[in-house]
């Protein structure tokens, strides 16, 4: 139309505008739209006005919107740094108020250290409320699924998987549930009555023959140990520290 903005902007400019020009001056005026900036480019006509309010609403919207994203990721970050600095000072008063010695402090702040780059663990199904309302057998189904690769490596539980697979989801189902050792934690602790058979799912931990203090063996990922407690009463007979 003859009162569009471009006929009003090339006649300000003496029409002596280029396509490069009036494209970077379109994108100034949208721009503009989703800031406080103002431009000389302006609504001619109703359709122009009518596309002008839309697209501020539509601005007002998202731009909002992504300023209070913003406003939550750094209130949420500002917490847990909070969280990590009282956490500090608490383990430093602690220290202070009960006069522990110089190498025990040493000690704990060494295993603070390692722990919080650690501690990012599996995720375990205690984890999750959502799952204690799961029916039985979805549940089942879910142990199954989540326990059968790792225990089939085993040559009896892969037996009891190929000959009767309902004792084997039993298996599954009611006998296993997962832990996490924390670092320098004993999984297993000489001359203790072992009470489960357990395989590794991540990490590694490291395995000391009878009271011996010296080279221990890796125990890796796929592994399992305290097998004999499957098969009698069991008291172990090494030291395992993740």
């Amino acid at each position: 139309p003859a009162s569009a903005w471009l006929r009003a902007f090339e006649a300000s400019n003496d029409g002596d505008i280029g396509f490069p020009y009036r494209y970077w001056t379109s994108l100034h005026w949208s721009l503009t739209q989703f800031t406080p900036a103002s431009m000389e480019v302006v609504p001619k006509n109703v359709y122009e006005r009518t596309f002008a309010l839309a697209v501020i609403i539509f601005a007002l919207v998202s731009f909002s919107s992504f300023v209070s994203s913003i406003t939550n990721a750094m209130t949420h970050l500002r917490r847990i740094n909070e969280e990590s600095l009282t956490q500090k000072e608490n383990v430093r008063r602690y220290i202070l108020e009960n006069k522990l010695s110089f190498r025990m402090g040493n000690l704990i702040y060494a295993f603070l250290r390692q722990h919080r780059d650690t501690q990012q663990r599996r995720l375990h199904e205690s984890d999750i409320q959502a799952f204690r309302s799961m029916p039985e057998k979805l549940r089942m189904g879910m142990h199954y699924e989540s326990y059968q690769p790792t225990i089939s490596g085993h040559s009896f539980f892969e037996s009891i998987h190929r000959i009767d697979m309902t004792g084997f989801m039993n298996v599954c189902h009611f006998a296993i549930s997962q832990v996490f050792v924390q670092v320098a934690e004993d999984a297993m602790s000489y001359g203790v009555e072992a009470e489960a058979m357990h395989f590794v799912l991540s990490g590694r931990l490291w395995y000391h023959h009878g009271k011996n203090e010296g080279s221990p063996d890796i125990v890796g990922l796929g592994a399992w140990f305290a097998e004999m407690v499957v098969w009698l009463q069991w008291i172990h007979r090494g030291r395992l520290v993740a």
